[in-house]
Order: structure tokens, then sequence, then C-alpha cells
């Protein structure tokens, strides 16, 4: 995770990206999808506001002055770049339009997708069985990058390089989860005594699932 005061990527983010919105409380954090509708540098960030039951929901939650983070991904961009920001709410508008006027940002974090440097996280997931689809290991993510991840979890009884799993990733907090298709390209066994151990995974997803799968992830890593 790159932080940066650069605000030259911020400022040029193309309007109606996907934007995830998350209000901050005192019990539990509220998150909404919504899209960029502009950003006026120096000055605001301006999202759009929804009508879905989320957005309902939370409606006591949107005032002025609450705080907020904001993880926006420019798929246009060459490195796919996650960028996250905290802020708070500047005002609500419904003249022109439903939207939610954010303050401008101090500084900025980014992860860049496309490139292969691996990314620390720690996500809690599962090893499934492709055929049967029980649990065969409970761990989590220790790293991911476009290529794989590290898994660290319990032991899996008949593991071999090459074999092939599912790895399931459970997001607690909006009851989802996600599934996708790997393959072990490295066991570390390590202290025998130990009874965690890492494997290292390749995703076998298509470029398109893959991404999807690790935007989400990294998304979820980010917010909690």
């Amino acid at each position: 995770m790159k932080i940066t005061t650069d605000f030259n990527y911020l400022d040029n983010i193309p309007c109606n990206t996907g934007v995830n919105l998350q209000i901050l409380t005192a019990t539990q954090p509220i998150r909404l999808k919504t899209r960029l509708i502009g950003v006026d540098p120096n000055m605001s960030v301006i999202l759009a506001m929804s009508n879905d039951q989320d957005w309902l929901s939370a409606k006591n939650f949107i005032r002025e002055g609450q705080g907020a983070v904001v993880r926006l991904i420019n798929h246009d961009d060459s490195e796919a770049n996650i960028v996250a920001f905290r802020s708070q709410i500047q005002k609500i508008m419904s003249i022109c339009g439903r939207w939610l006027v954010l303050d401008y940002p101090q500084q900025l974090q980014k992860v860049a997708l496309r490139n292969f440097s691996r990314i620390s996280i720690h996500v809690e997931c599962a090893i499934i069985d492709e055929k049967s689809q029980t649990e065969l290991s409970r761990g989590y993510l220790h790293d991911i990058s476009i290529n794989g991840c590290a898994f660290i979890g319990e032991f899996i009884k008949g593991c071999t390089v090459e074999a092939r799993y599912q790895l399931q990733v459970k997001f607690a907090e909006i009851q989802f989860s996600m599934l996708v298709p790997i393959t072990v390209k490295n066991i570390q066994y390590g202290d025998m005594n130990t009874v965690n151990k890492q494997y290292g995974l390749v995703f076998d997803a298509n470029n398109q699932e893959t991404q999807d799968f690790i935007q989400q992830v990294i998304l979820y890593h980010l917010s909690n």
C-alpha cells in the first residue's frame, strides 16, 4: 500500500468510476456502492446518492460532518489502481441531483493491481475440495498478487504440488462469499510442531475473474 500526496491521479479519475463508500459510525461500518460524479481539485469529491435499499437503510447516518472512507477502482488505468482515502461529508445536495459532497482528502493510498509485486494482507479464507465442496483447511491469505497468493492454514492431507482446489473468501459483514479455482505451486511445511502450513497458490480463473476476485479481497482487507 503506497501513501501519497500526489493528487493529480485523483483529480483525473473519470466520472462514473465505481466507488465503494464506507460511512464511519461508532457501532458498525456501513458500506455503500456508488459512482463518482466528479472531483473539484483541492475542494471536494462528489459522489452520486442512490435510492436502493442499502442507501435508504443508511440515511440516518448520512449527515454533514460524518466521517467516511472512499475507495475507487480505476479500470481505465493501465495498472488498475485502487485508490483509498479518508474524508468527511461536507454537504448533501438534492437540487441538481442527489449528490454527496465530501471534503478533498489530505492524502491517498494506492494499490496497483496489475503489477506483479505482492501485497501483504490478512483475510480469512478456506481451501475447498473441487468435487465434494467440503472444507479442507481454514486459515488466511498472507499476501496476494495478480499471479497468486500465499495461504497459511491447517495441514491439507494428501496435498501435493500441482493439486487443484478452490479458494473461498467469506465477507462476513456483507454476507457474501467468493470462490476462485487455484493450483498449489509450493508447500512450506516448516517445523513439524507448527499446526499451520504455508501454501503458495496460483489462480486458474480467466483474467477478468481473477482481477474481480483480487479487487474484492483487497477492498475487504482495506475496510477492516
